[in-house]
Parts: C-alpha cells; structure tokens; sequence
C-alpha cells in the first residue's frame, strides 16, 4: 500500500465508515422508530449506504434530534403519569 493510498483510506473511507457504523446503531437503538421501520433502515444502510447516511441526518436533524428520551416521552404524554416515570416493573423506584 503506497502512501497515498494510506492516507485516502484515513482521511475519506475511515470516516465515513464510523459514521455509517453510528447511523446503524442510532436506528437500532431508537425507541421511537417500529421494528418494521428499523428493517427497512437497516437494510437501505445495507445496500445504499452513503445515501442513507445523508438522507438519515437530513431526516434526524429535520426532526429536532429528538430521541424517545424519558424527558420526550414524559412531555408527549406516553409515559403515563409522573409518579410511573422512573419506576421498574415491581413498582419500585
């Protein structure tokens, strides 16, 4: 491997590479996305992978960045009441 390709490998594929890795775990681990969705994600990353990284920023940023975090959820209302945010299964905090 010349040089140049060293460095084309660090500076372009390497970052895009880490980049496509956290755009597949964000649609993995996003609560607020459906199975169904996350397969058509997952595989669009598969096959379309720079286009898919765009058009998931895009789209993420388009919608605030906003996750299901507790703070989202317990504001939109899916969490049920406040005194259930926090609590396990058993009813304990």
């Amino acid at each position: 491997m010349s040089a140049t390709d060293a460095l084309i490998v660090l500076l372009i594929v390497l970052p895009i590479l880490v980049v496509w890795l956290s755009v597949l775990v964000d649609i993995v681990r996003r609560a607020d996305i459906g199975g169904g969705a996350k397969v058509v994600w997952v595989l669009a990353a598969l096959f379309l992978p720079l286009i898919t990284i765009v058009v998931y920023i895009v789209m993420r940023a388009s919608s605030g960045g906003r996750g299901a975090t507790p703070a989202a959820v317990q504001a939109s209302g899916q969490a049920g009441d406040s005194q259930t945010v926090g609590m396990n299964k058993s009813g304990a905090p």
